[in-house]
C-alpha cells in the first residue's frame, strides 16, 4: 500500500502565491539545497573581492594605501549596517525569497560594472608604476570614481541582504515543531556552512588567483557567473519554498511594548494562575500563521505586561517573546567576545603566513585562510554523518547536541587554537633568529619554515567554526520568535561586524599596556613581526577565551529554552514517546 501524502498546513508558513504551505508540496531537506547552492556562490564570488579589494583600489585606482584600506572598511561597514534592514524587511513586510532575490540581482549588478570597469581602459586611470613612479598615477575621479563605487556598494548591498536571510529561508523549510525535520533543520545548518566553506576555499584559490595574477577583469567576470549560477539555482526552487508568512507590521513594537507595560502595571499583583494573563483565542487551522507560546516561569515581572484588566495589556506570546530576547543578551555578549578574539586571530594568523614559505605552489600570502574554509569542507560530513549520529544515540536530541552545547566545545576549540598559534610563533621567531632573519623584510624575504604549520592552529579554527558559528546560528533562528528569525541571526553577523571594528582598538590598548615592558613599545608596534610579541598576545586572547568561556557556560546553564522538553527522535527518525 503506497504511504499517504503527508498534506500537513505548516505554521507560520505559505507559498510564493500567498497559499497556506503543505508539507507534502513544500519545503524540506531537497529544497534547501537551491539556497545551499546560492550561498555558496555568493561566498565564491565575494571573499576573492574582500580579500583584494585594498590591492585592486591601491594598485589599479591608485588609491593611497590608507584610503584603500578605508574602502574596505566602509564595504564591509555597509554590508553588517544594511543587513539588518534587509532581516527587519524580510521579517516584517516582504518575504525572504523576495530579499534574497532582489539582493542577489544587486550583487550581480555590482560585479558586471566591476568587470566593465576592470575591462575597458576609458573607465580606469592611466596605467603607471604604482612603485617605481608613483607620482606620475593619478587617482581614478569624476565620472569613474561614482562607476567605482556605485559597483562596490551594490554588490555590499547585495552581499548583506543574502548573509542574513538565506540561513533564515533555509531553516524555514523545516518544521521545528516535527521531530524528523528538526533532524534535518539541524543538518541543514552544517550543510549551510560546508556550502559557506567550499564557496569560500575556491574563491580564495581561484577568483584571487585570476583576480591578481591574470587580470582583473577575469576575476571579477568569474564573480559575477558565480552568483548569477547561483542565482539561478536559487529561483528554480522558487515554487516548491516554504516562506515565511509576513504580518505586514512591525515586529519589534509588541515587544517594546512589553517592557513598557511591565513598568507601567508594576504596581499591579500578579494572578495566581498564569491562565488568567491575557491572550488571544486560538482557532485551529484558521490561526496557523499566528504564533502561540506557551507561559514560563522566568522573568516574572514582565508577565506584569499582561495583566488583564491593567491600564495597557500584551499578549502572552509577546511577553514569552520579549523573555526569549532578554535571555539572549548574555549570550549574545559572550559570543561578542568570542568573535573579538577570532577576528584577531584571523588577521594575525595570516601576517604570520606572510613571513613563513609557501612551499607548494606559487600561493599568495593572502590566499592562506583557505586552509581554514578547506578544514571546515572536511570536518562538516565528520561531524553531520558520524559525530551527530553517535550523540544523538547517547542524548536522543535530534542534533545530538542542544545549540549552546555545541557553541561551548567551539569557544573550547578556539582556546586550542589561539594557543597553537602562539607555540608556533615561538617556533617562527626561533627560525628567523638562528638564520639571522629578524629584520628580514616582510614577503620579499620569507623565512624557511613552511606557512602549513599554520595547519595546527587552523584545524582548530575550522573546528571551533564547525562548532560555535554553525550552532549560534542554529540558537538564535530556533530561539527567536518565529517573527523576529532573521533579525534575530543578523544578531551572529552583528558580532562579527562588531568584533571587526573593535579589532583595532583592542591592539590599541595593548600597544599602550604594554608600551614600557617592550623595546619596541608595545607587543605589536611596528611592521617586524619577528622583534613584535605575537606569543604574548595570543596567550592574552586565550586566557580572555577562556574567562569568555567560564561566563558562557553560566549563562548557557541560566538560559531556559522555549521548549522545556526538547523532541527526541531515534536515528531512524522515529519519536521517542517517552520523551516527548
Amino acid at each position: 500500500m503506497a504511504p499517504v501524502a503527508d498534506t500537513t498546513l505548516v505554521p507560520g508558513k505559505v507559498d510564493w502565491k500567498g497559499k497556506p504551505a503543505r508539507k507534502n508540496k513544500h519545503g524540506g531537506a531537497l529544497n534547501s539545497w537551491f539556497i545551499i547552492a546560492l550561498f555558496a556562490a555568493d561566498s565564491f564570488a565575494t571573499l576573492a573581492l574582500a580579500v583584494n579589494i585594498v590591492t585592486y583600489f591601491s594598485n589599479v585606482m591608485y588609491f593611497q594605501l590608507t584610503e584603500a584600506s578605508d574602502v574596505l572598511t566602509n564595504y564591509l561597514g555597509t554590508s553588517y549596517v544594511v543587513a539588518i534592514v534587509a532581516a527587519y524587511i524580510s521579517d516584517a513586510y516582504l518575504s525572504r525569497y523576495k530579499v534574497i532575490l532582489v539582493s542577489a540581482l544587486l550583487e550581480i549588478l555590482g560585479f558586471v560594472l566591476l568587470t566593465v570597469q576592470a575591462k575597458s581602459s576609458k573607465f580606469k586611470p592611466v596605467p603607471c608604476d604604482v612603485y617605481v613612479d608613483p607620482a606620475s598615477c593619478v587617482k581614478v575621479h569624476g565620472r569613474n570614481s561614482s562607476f567605482l563605487y556605485a559597483s562596490i556598494y551594490l554588490i555590499a548591498v547585495g552581499t548583506a541582504g543574502l548573509k542574513v536571510c538565506v540561513a533564515a529561508h533555509g531553516a524555514d523549510q523545516f518544521d521545528g515543531e516535527d521531530p524528523r525535520e528538526a533532524k534535518q533543520r539541524s543538518s541543514y545548518f552544517n550543510w549551510l556552512f560546508l556550502g559557506m566553506g567550499a564557496g569560500s576555499t575556491a574563491s580564495l584559490i581561484l577568483v584571487s588567483w585570476l583576480q591578481t595574477d591574470v587580470g582583473w577583469g577575469w576575476g571579477f567576470g568569474l564573480s559575477a557567473i558565480g552568483s548569477f549560477v547561483g542565482t539561478v539555482i536559487f529561483v528554480v526552487g522558487i515554487p516548491r519554498y516554504r516562506v515565511h508568512a509576513v504580518p505586514f507590521s512591525d515586529p519589534i513594537s509588541p515587544i517594546l511594548k512589553v517592557f513598557v507595560s511591565a513598568v507601567i502595571n508594576s504596581n499591579h499583583s500578579l494572578p495566581s494562575n498564569s491562565k488568567e494573563l491575557y491572550e488571544i483565542d486560538s482557532h485551529g487551522d484558521s490561526d496557523k500563521q499566528v504564533e502561540f507560546l506557551p507561559h514560563t516561569d522566568h522573568f516574572r515581572f514582565l508577565d506584569k505586561a499582561a495583566i488583564r484588566g491593567a491600564r495597557t495589556s500584551c499578549r502572552v506570546t509577546h511577553v514569552e517573546s520579549a523573555k526569549i530576547l532578554l535571555g539572549m543578551i548574555p549570550i549574545f555578549l559572550t559570543v561578542l567576545v568570542m568573535e573579538l578574539c577570532f577576528v584577531e586571530f584571523v588577521s594575525y594568523s595570516i601576517t604570520q603566513g606572510l613571513t613563513m614559505d609557501p612551499r607548494i605552489g606559487k600561493i599568495k600570502a593572502t590566499a592562506t585562510p583557505f586552509l581554514p574554509f578547506l578544514f571546515t569542507v572536511l570536518l562538516v560530513p565528520v561531524y553531520d554523518r558520524l559525530f551527530v549520529p553517535l550523540a544523538r544515540r547517547l542524548t536522543g536530541l535530534p542534533a545530538g547536541v542542544t545549540p549552546l552545547q555545541r557553541v561551548g566545545a567551539g569557544v573550547v576549540f578556539s582556546i586550542l587554537a589561539l594557543a597553537a598559534g602562539a607555540v608556533l610563533e615561538v617556533r617562527r621567531k626561533k627560525v628567523a633568529e638562528d638564520r639571522d632573519m629578524v629584520d628580514a623584510f616582510l614577503v620579499l624575504q620569507v623565512l624557511p619554515i613552511s606557512f602549513f604549520w599554520l595547519s595546527v592552529q587552523y584545524f582548530f579554527y575550522a573546528l571551533s567554526q564547525v562548532f560555535a558559528f554553525v550552532g549560534l546560528l542554529e540558537f538564535f533562528y530556533s530561539e527567536a520568535p518565529r517573527a523576529l528569525r532573521a533579525s534575530a541571526t543578523y544578531l551572529l553577523w552583528f558580532s562579527v561586524g562588531l568584533g571587526y571594528f573593535l579589532s583595532n582598538a583592542v591592539v590599541g590598548w595593548v600597544n599602550d599596556a604594554t608600551k614600557n615592558n617592550t623595546a619596541t613599545g608595545g607587543w605589536l608596534v611596528g611592521f617586524n613581526l619577528n622583534r613584535n610579541h605575537l606569543n604574548y598576545f595570543y596567550w592574552m586572547l586565550a586566557v580572555l577565551s577562556f574567562a569568555n568561556f567560564l561566563c558562557f557556560v553560566f549563562f548557557a546553564m541560566c538560559y531556559k529554552y522555549r521548549s522545556k522538553t526538547p523532541a527526541r527522535v531515534t536515528d531512524d527518525g522515529a519519536v521517542d514517546q517517552n520523551a516527548v
